[in-house]
């Protein structure tokens, strides 16, 4: 393929510094080994105790990110969103139900016997089952304690949402949550009518008002079977929400094929659609949706919040992992472990708001997009390059609010094992490929250094992507073979010390991760949907033991996939968008 439209000989080296970076530290083991021995292997042990810290703070990060999510669902976003209209008096009527739930006492009335209570049993989610069953079995003790545990969080949430009512009150900045609108767009090409139409079912479910969501498919002139499929929607949906648009985007000569093309497109045209219905472009949100990403109910709710208190508002991006769980027992078991992994990373880095980047499904303002002249078309990586575009042009206000709702969607599927394999490798291969718009980050640094404008702010933003990119796709090599391939090449240093003990202390640093592993193992399992219909006594033996296969999942659909980009963007063979097969 040739190169993208706009593409100077300045971008064509600059694209390689990162390749280049990946290729020597994986190549460092062999030619370090006998050119600088020492150095290559304190670089390895130094390597492997970062990838040490890098998998403990993961695991650290899943865990307070999954009890985050755990906490966020139960709490009634739209009535928070509500609150802010007229804050002192939810004040009011918060310190009513603190004063009366501090006055409650133990009895035998919240006893709840939740094996006959059909009641409950309908309200609850059938995720949260097996947490019922373990309830109910407890002694009269434990309930008890769960009843002193539970008033205790219920008076710590309502002080904490008296604290930040009472701050809200003080501020004359804050907008009317009614004025606001969201406009989701789908971008779609061959995705079937029922993953549309899945996606349109929960979005019809959210709590913030219906009627003033509108939506936007985003079809492609060059699939016609796509457009049939956004008018069908389109006349399902009449009278629903807002407004519900189809567009048919024409990919044009100085555009390259994929997503960002049809969200330029897309998005220019909601902004004239908005603009002639009069809509207030700062309070009204663009959402960048894929095809199965299945909305929660609070997701408008919760952001609509987050929105009206953050005094940098416009220039926010709102996001709520991605959890590719939708379709996890349709997966052969080495596939579920590579969605697992994806999940553990998607979860995990919600926490670290100072690096959090958007990815897959995002929201923000309207005015922000038009600030940035919408998505760029030329981009293969649409959700980081438009981040990154915004960060350059707004710097230091502009970062990303996590959302912590999980946000389902479906892993690659395939008709046939090796179709599912293959799937799943090419969807890996172009997440990877988002190292093409690195030359972006690079030239705007020195562009902005130059002229005086980088802030420290910037330069870590942009330094720690690279570094991602660097790390994501050499982890696997470096600790498979880093260790021990030095030794090997280099008699002399197999006689030292430090030769000696290389393979033994990255060995070592490896295995102190395996904790942080099975912490990950159990957490995963309570954010996955309980399998349908029975299992055999077999499969629940062997389940465990699939976790085993977790080293080889990463290397094949991982780091492999990563090197393949890698190599191609080195040698200048450009890789088309690859639409990502769902069923």
């Amino acid at each position: 393929m040739a190169p993208p439209p706009g593409t100077t000989k300045t971008d064509q080296i600059v694209e390689k510094f990162v390749p280049i970076a990946v290729y020597l530290i994986i190549t460092l083991p062999i030619w370090g080994g006998f050119l600088l021995p020492d150095f290559t292997a304190y670089f390895i042990i130094l390597y492997n105790v970062y990838f040490f810290y890098r998998a403990t703070t993961t695991g650290i990060y899943f865990i307070i990110s999954f009890l985050k999510i755990r906490a966020s669902e139960q709490i009634d976003w739209q009535k928070k969103l509500e609150s802010t209209i007229n804050p002192d008096a939810t004040v009011k009527h918060l310190e009513k139900d603190l004063a009366r739930i501090k006055k409650q006492k133990w009895s035998k009335q919240f006893k709840i016997d939740l094996k006959h209570s059909a009641e409950l049993k309908e309200k609850i989610d059938k995720d949260d089952i097996r947490s019922l069953h373990l309830i109910d079995k407890l002694p009269s003790f434990l309930h008890r304690l769960a009843f002193l545990l539970e008033k205790r969080k219920q008076i710590k949430f309502l002080k904490s949402e008296i604290k930040e009512l009472e701050k809200l009150s003080k501020r004359k900045d804050l907008p009317n949550w009614k004025d606001m609108r969201f406009v989701l767009i789908i971008p779609f090409v061959m995705e079937p009518y029922e993953v549309m139409k899945k996606t349109m079912e929960y979005l019809a479910k959210q709590t913030f008002p219906i009627r003033r969501i509108s939506v936007c498919l985003a079809s492609e002139a060059a699939i016609p079977a796509g457009y049939e499929i956004g008018r069908k929607l389109q006349k399902e949906y009449e009278g629903i929400f807002e407004n519900i648009w189809v567009t048919r985007h024409v990919l044009s000569e100085d555009e390259i094929r994929g997503k960002s093309a049809n969200m330029n497109y897309a998005s220019r045209y909601v902004s004239k659609q908005a603009e002639r219905l009069g809509w207030d472009d700062k309070l009204t949100l663009i959402t960048d949706s894929d095809s199965d990403s299945k909305l929660p109910a609070q997701y408008y709710s919760y952001i609509a919040y987050e929105f009206v208190k953050n005094p940098d508002r416009l220039y926010k991006f709102y996001w709520a992992p991605i959890v590719f769980y939708a379709n996890i027992w349709k997966l052969p078991f080495f596939l579920r472990m590579k969605a697992t992994i994806d999940v553990t990373n998607s979860v995990s880095r919600t926490i670290r708001t100072d690096k959090l980047i958007p990815f897959s499904t995002y929201c923000f303002p309207l005015f922000l997009a038009k600030g940035i002249d919408f998505w760029n078309p030329n981009s293969s990586g649409e959700d980081w390059d438009t981040f990154h575009r915004a960060l350059f042009k707004y710097k230091n206000k502009v970062s990303t609010v996590p959302i912590f709702l999980k946000v389902m969607s479906d892993a690659a599927e395939g008709d046939t094992l090796f179709a599912v394999t293959k799937n799943n490798y090419l969807q890996t291969r172009r997440w990877a490929w988002g190292i093409s718009d690195d030359k972006f980050i690079i030239k705007s640094v020195f562009k902005a250094l130059f002229k005086g404008e980088l802030t420290p702010y910037v330069l870590y933003r942009s330094f720690d992507t690279l570094l991602d990119h660097v790390f994501g796709s050499t982890v696997g090599f470096v600790l498979l073979i880093g260790g021990n391939i030095p030794p090997l090449v280099n008699p002399i240093l197999r006689n030292t010390v430090l030769g000696a003990r290389l393979p033994v202390v990255s060995s070592f640093i490896i295995r102190l991760t395996l904790l942080t592993f099975a912490v990950t193992i159990l957490i995963n399992y309570l954010l996955q949907p309980l399998k349908e219909g029975k299992e055999s006594l077999l499969k629940k033996l062997i389940s465990p033991f699939q976790w085993l296969l977790n080293p080889f999942v990463a290397i094949f659909f991982m780091a492999i996939p990563g090197l393949d980009a890698n190599t191609r963007l080195l040698f200048s063979r450009y890789l088309s968008y690859w639409v990502t097969r769902k069923k």
